[in-house]
């Protein structure tokens, strides 16, 4: 009988697990708390400046950000969950590309250089992509 009821217990506990997203995270998808902070250096960052030469995009702690190249206030490109690295202008400079894990694994990411319409490019569960470049044609 004591053997019963502790499968019983160990059956309950299994099956009231919160249940994985469609990724099998079992993270919080949605932030509890923001944090503010201010800064004036970063380690381990990447950047890039824009083929015209006056904007700097460059990673901070998971989000990517643009700053004037004379110096300015940076304005944030990507936020959230996600960790966003690694940015590269296009040739043009109307596109970047970053590394990202917001698909659940690393993978190669392009969007607008504000950020908006971003749009998977590599579908990688394994997240071993580094150092996006654009070829010269774009």
């Amino acid at each position: 009988m004591k053997y019963i009821i502790i499968l019983n217990l160990i059956t309950g506990l299994l099956f009231s697990r919160e249940k994985p997203d469609s990724l099998g995270n079992e993270l919080p998808l949605v932030p509890t708390r923001t944090i503010s902070f201010n800064t004036t250096e970063g380690t381990w960052m990447s950047l890039d400046v824009s083929p015209d030469g006056k904007s700097i995009i460059f990673d901070l702690v998971g989000d990517l950000y643009s700053i004037p190249f004379r110096g300015g206030e940076a304005k944030r490109i990507t936020s959230g969950i996600a960790f966003d690295s690694q940015p590269v202008f296009s040739p043009d400079g109307q596109l970047i590309s970053f590394i990202s894990d917001r698909s659940g694994s690393e993978n190669l990411w392009i969007s607008n250089v504000n950020g908006s319409n971003p749009k998977q490019l590599s579908k990688s569960e394994n997240g071993q992509y580094a150092s996006p470049v654009f070829s010269n044609d774009g």
